[in-house]
């Protein structure tokens, strides 16, 4: 997977964009607020564009057909894409079966066995500059709802670390058994920078540039959407796109040259 180093890559292109230099003079509160801005642009974007190196196939037992959205101890499901009878990594032949989504989660239909495996988008990560404490008792951030003790920021290193297990008091973020790395996914990183510093510069009165800002990501939203409407494979769903009745202006592919 690749990924963003949070202090220099997203938080500190921010920062810099506004004239300030991440590693020495932004202030903890001003960075904390560019964090919300990052946060809030997760939230917005992750549902609406593909994320695939961040799709897992996790082995799911289902409780009465279902698959809730939020199961103890397991990630939070975001996006459904595909439910499989084994798991799809260890047979070369088709094992995906019909489902469909409700109030009570990913319905898997009643030829299942005691195991399915999901392949889905997690609910999008949460990132903080809030740095460990040894006087703080930290959640296990799977299936926590507020992920706000959950998450920590080494200063050091520029990564957010997750807390791996409940009860966690005084354990060293260099403890591998209680924290683990959390990564900022490079897909998509460059509109969630984009929509976060627009965000500032409206909490910093330029307005204008603000709005400039905010077209200049809409183009790019544009057109990744486009080329994803275009594309012949979609690769969450593992299935060939239908060509598109409309083509998106200004865009060609082998198809229409």
């Amino acid at each position: 997977m690749r990924v963003l180093n949070f202090r220099d890559e997203v938080i500190g292109g921010i920062a810099r964009k506004m004239g300030f230099d991440p590693t020495a003079d932004l202030p903890p509160d001003l960075a904390a607020t560019y964090v919300t801005f990052i946060n809030s642009w997760l939230r917005k974007l992750w549902s609406r564009l593909d994320w695939p190196e961040s799709v897992l196939i996790e082995q799911r037992t289902p409780a009465s057909h279902y698959i809730p959205w939020a199961q103890t101890s397991q990630n939070v499901i975001d996006r459904a894409f595909k439910v499989f009878l084994v798991d799809p990594r260890a047979v070369d032949a088709p094992s995906d079966v019909p489902f469909r989504l409700d109030s009570g989660g990913v319905f898997c239909g009643f030829e299942h066995g005691t195991n399915v495996w999901l392949k889905y988008l997690p609910e999008p990560p949460f990132f903080t500059t809030a740095v460990w404490s040894a006087t703080v008792t930290y959640a296990k951030y799977a299936g926590t709802a507020d992920k706000t003790l959950s998450v920590v920021y080494d200063p050091v290193t520029g990564w957010n670390y997750q807390s791996l297990q409940a009860t966690n008091l005084n354990h060293a973020i260099t403890d591998g058994a209680w924290w683990s790395q959390l990564a900022f996914p490079a897909d998509n990183g460059d509109l969630i920078v984009h929509g976060a510093y627009a965000d500032a510069l409206r909490e910093d009165g330029q307005t204008d540039k603000a709005l400039a800002e905010e077209q200049a990501l809409i183009g790019e939203l544009e057109h990744k959407i486009a080329s994803r409407i275009l594309a012949p494979y979609d690769p969450l769903t593992d299935q060939a796109v239908p060509a598109a009745r409309y083509r998106a202006p200004g865009l060609q592919t082998a198809a229409t040259k």
